[in-house]
């Protein structure tokens, strides 16, 4: 059976950088040769759980923020809706992106590891090599739990802008190896 719909998560803070360039961006922006940079999309319908970003407990230990968590901090999670069978661009499922995007086994093997450790599941994975442009991709906001569509305009005029001191580029991959998730809040504006 095909992949009838896939999505890029995304928060708020990213939002004007993103309309601002046309496109979502590689990751990692300037990969180290060989390594190809990767537009990552999920078919998980809810939340791509590898994408959780991690904050600090008010006692200073890192920790995997909750989706509320990061609503709150991250001034809402978005998602673009993308139909594989729309795209210009070659779609490739983990299994052989791992592969054509030259992926370390080093860093393969810790993206699998903290998948696991966040209840990830690495078959709905997939990529593109190249930016995907935004101007025709659906556009969601989650509000209670469920997600809905939102003009760009008015996800726009929600989203704060990032001037790079509140968040940065972290998520369950750069987390150390062994760190849980403890009961209890974070700190905002402290979130890697």
């Amino acid at each position: 059976m095909a992949i009838q719909t896939l999505y890029h998560y995304t928060v708020g803070l990213k939002l004007r950088s993103i309309f601002a360039e046309g496109h979502l961006r590689l990751a990692p922006r300037k990969p180290r040769y060989p390594e190809r940079g990767v537009v990552w999309l999920s078919a998980n319908p809810t939340y791509e759980l590898s994408a959780l970003k991690v904050g600090m407990t008010p006692d200073g230990v890192m920790t995997v923020l909750t989706l509320e968590q990061m609503r709150v901090a991250c001034q809402g999670l978005y998602r673009f809706v993308v139909a594989p069978a729309a795209l210009d661009l070659p779609l490739y499922p983990w299994e052989i992106l791992k592969t054509r995007a030259r992926i370390k086994d080093k860093v393969r093997a810790t993206m699998l590891r903290t998948a696991g450790e966040c209840g990830a599941n690495f078959a709905e994975w997939f990529g593109v090599m190249a930016p995907l442009p935004v101007d025709n991709l659906p556009l969601e906001i989650m509000e209670g739990g469920v997600w809905r569509a939102i003009s760009p305009a008015e996800a726009l005029g929600q989203a704060a802008i990032d001037d790079g001191t509140r968040i940065l580029q972290a998520t369950m991959s750069q987390m150390p190896a062994g760190r849980r998730v403890p009961e209890g809040g974070f700190v905002p504006g402290a979130i890697w």
